[in-house]
């Protein structure tokens, strides 16, 4: 018999992947956008919590994370938030290589395949390497999560309804993966299964009671936005499995109409039967919750999209994390059945140049001043005057504690 090697090697070279696919932000670390101007920023004034609505949605599991973080030297923030943001992917990341995930891929091969194509989850620029979009590779993991059986320990059992419970609340992630709760509550009799989908129901209800508190509507017609989803799909889902969000902002950058749309469409169609002949299983909903975050930035209910961007290659991959990485566990999945292997195999060959061309990501172009950040950490403690500013990524961000 062949000696299973032990998953906490892979996670540890999957985290340090992660970390190396991002190097400038090694070598220039920086605090990005909402990492800074919301969570850290609360987390500095006395009387934060961690139910602070930002967007119209809570953000628990990036508001815990920065709490811990708060006991480090202000300095070391920086490249603490680049780190601890790998090793919370590679950890999501890591349930398809768990015991009880191998049912549903097949062999513990296609778990470490599965888990590889994550690590190198192409389209993810804007995901990789900050908290603010962490609840991404969060929300992969729990899809993952949603679909295994019981674990058999009760430590276990209570830890998972306790990662079930942050990571839903955690903007609109109860809402997208409602899909993969509902499968699974109908499909098993066991308690705790059902009782973790209902935690996860539950979770979707919060999301959408604090979103309607906050009064959040995109501006335009509902119907209108509705009408670029097909082009949304295929562009940047179909288009972002088979290119990668380099290759789309090098050769398919504006516009639907392109050559390049054929194989896009080729990778949206075989999903489309990949699911169907999966349709007793786990894949058709990994993929409805992919496309409710499709569609959920297309209506854009917090008001922070514009009619016209899924045309554009250049920005807002962090909508389609999701539904990529679906798509690629779909891929691996259907490699273990029979009907489908063939299929599938032509499938992940297809999306090994998205894979490749993508895994190397650019860092954002302005790294923290380290006499502005010294600045800033003596500020805090007292030893010049208040408001204490930071300047951070994107340029003209700033970080401003009173």
């Amino acid at each position: 018999m062949h000696r299973r090697p032990h998953p906490g090697w892979i996670v540890l070279a999957g985290v340090l992947v992660l970390i190396a696919r991002k190097p400038g932000a090694l070598l220039s670390p920086t605090i990005w956008g909402e990492d800074g101007t919301v969570f850290w920023r609360d987390a500095l004034i006395p009387g934060g919590d961690l139910f602070t609505a930002y967007a119209g949605q809570l953000w628990v599991s990036q508001r815990l994370l920065v709490a811990v973080m708060s006991a480090l030297p202000v300095t070391a923030m920086p490249i603490a938030v680049y780190l601890a943001s790998c090793v919370v992917a590679g950890l999501a990341a890591s349930v398809v290589l768990v015991r009880r995930a191998e049912p549903v891929f097949g062999s513990y091969p296609r778990q470490i395949l599965a888990f590889a194509l994550l690590v190198l989850l192409p389209g993810v620029t804007e995901i990789q390497g900050n908290l603010a979009n962490v609840h991404v590779w969060l929300a992969v993991g729990a899809m993952v999560l949603l679909v295994l059986d019981a674990p058999a320990s009760v430590p276990s059992r209570v830890a998972e309804l306790i990662v079930v419970v942050v990571v839903g609340t955690t903007g609109f992630v109860g809402v997208l993966l409602s899909p993969v709760a509902l499968w699974s509550l109908l499909r098993s009799k066991d308690p705790f299964v059902r009782g973790r989908s209902l935690a996860l129901l539950a979770a979707a209800v919060v999301n959408l009671v604090v979103w309607a508190t906050q009064d959040r509507r995109a501006a335009g017609d509902v119907v209108e936005r509705l009408l670029t989803l097909p082009g949304a799909v295929t562009k940047r889902w179909g288009g972002g499995m088979v290119y990668g969000h380099h290759l789309e902002r090098l050769f398919w950058p504006d516009g639907f109409v392109s050559i390049l749309l054929l194989p896009a469409l080729a990778m949206v169609a075989l999903l489309v039967y990949l699911a169907w002949m999966d349709r007793r299983g786990p894949s058709p909903v990994w993929l409805v919750s992919g496309l409710l975050w499709i569609s959920l930035a297309v209506v854009s209910p917090t008001g922070a999209l514009d009619v016209g961007w899924v045309a554009r290659a250049n920005a807002e991959w962090r909508y389609f994390g999701l539904a990529i990485a679906a798509g690629l566990l779909v891929l691996v999945r259907s490699t273990s059945l029979p009907p489908t292997r063939r299929a599938a195999t032509v499938g992940l060959l297809g999306c090994s140049v998205a894979v490749l061309a993508g895994a190397y990501l650019r860092a954002p172009t302005a790294a923290v001043d380290p006499v502005e950040l010294r600045a800033f950490a003596q500020c805090l403690e007292g030893g010049t005057p208040r408001p204490c500013t930071l300047g951070i990524a994107p340029e003209g961000w700033v970080i401003d504690v009173p």
